[in-house]
């Protein structure tokens, strides 16, 4: 077994939430899972790295990782013990 398999049996990922926190955001206090992270090229626009986010109903949206102060990161088990959510989260 190479190093590499070996390190991935090590690792334990589960999933992350992202909510945004400025009344301006985007469904401002909504959870959605973090799906991953890529590089948005607005069309009048300085590109800029953002989170892929998915919302209980699907919607995606890109939310910029820069802009810390409009946003928190919860963990799975953060969600799981200590906000009251809808059944339909689990599904996302």
């Amino acid at each position: 077994m190479g190093l590499k398999e070996e390190n991935e049996k090590l690792m334990i990922t589960t999933r992350a939430f992202y909510q945004g926190s400025n009344q301006y955001s985007f469904r401002s206090g909504e959870l959605a899972e973090i799906t991953g992270i890529a590089t948005c090229h607005p069309t009048n626009g300085t590109p800029r790295v953002c989170f892929i986010v998915k919302y209980a109903d699907g919607k995606i949206d890109y939310c910029p990782v820069l802009d810390i102060q409009n946003y928190n990161i919860y963990t799975d088990e953060e969600v799981r013990t200590s906000f009251v959510i809808d059944s339909s989260i689990s599904k996302i």
